[in-house]
């Protein structure tokens, strides 16, 4: 995971929240706008792709248009509280995330948004929110917290150690177009790891599509032995 920088909303969620969209024809009752009758989430799906350089929120699969079955969810569920009825059309509460095998009927290799539902999540895995470098990886795979309940969530809630996840981590790592085959591979390996490691930097800024699963990679460069 690492820390989405939300930019500007999209000018259609705007004009829905503040009830700037089409009025109710005559004798109709006014809909209060909500997440359901916000018919523009294309725009939305634009923006916050952009934004996550196309990777999911929380197993940093790739969202790229096209690739993948992916949706807009949000960081506090819609539904089980006051506040996430409040923040459903705030921008800093939706993000793209992958389908978390809700595709496959199988509910073991259920991840992501698609496992957590409504229930909601430590502030130390918001997104929005997140300190990057908080979370550390082993070469099984697998992605861990130093605090018990974040671990717990990781584990239980988004599901980001689930077989499904793992194999796509560590075939990014050592699979025939790993970056570890990359760096070997490469005429220069110190220099080849040593642009990886910036092009991965979250705190080198850039719109440009990011690696899979880019902190596992990141934490590979720089911890592991590549």
């Amino acid at each position: 995971m690492r820390r989405i920088v939300k930019g500007e909303e999209p000018p259609s969620l705007t004009a829905h929240r503040e009830g700037r969209t089409a009025p109710a024809a005559d004798g109709e009752a006014a809909t209060t706008p909500s997440w359901s009758n916000y018919l523009q989430t294309d725009d939305a799906r634009w923006c916050v792709r952009q934004e996550q350089r196309q990777l999911c929120a929380f197993c940093q699969g790739s969202i790229e248009h096209g690739k993948r079955g992916i949706k807009l969810a949000h960081v506090v569920p819609q539904r089980g509280t006051e506040l996430g009825n409040d923040l459903q059309l705030r921008w800093s509460n939706i993000v793209e995330v992958c389908l978390g095998g809700q595709e496959t009927n199988r509910p073991r290799i259920l991840h992501c948004d698609s496992l957590q539902g409504n229930r909601p999540l430590s502030p130390q895995l918001d997104p929005v929110q997140f300190v990057n470098g908080s979370l550390y990886y082993n070469s099984d795979g697998e992605v861990h917290s130093l605090d018990p309940a974040v671990e717990h969530q990781l584990e239980h809630v988004l599901g980001l150690n689930r077989k499904p996840v793992l194999r796509k981590r560590l075939d990014a790592l050592d699979g025939e177009d790993g970056i570890k085959n990359l760096v070997n591979n490469s005429p220069a390996p110190e220099q080849k790891r040593r642009e990886l490691i910036t092009l991965l930097d979250p705190d080198n800024p850039s719109d440009a599509p990011l690696l899979e699963y880019a902190d596992f990679l990141l934490w590979h460069l720089r911890y592991g032995k590549l």
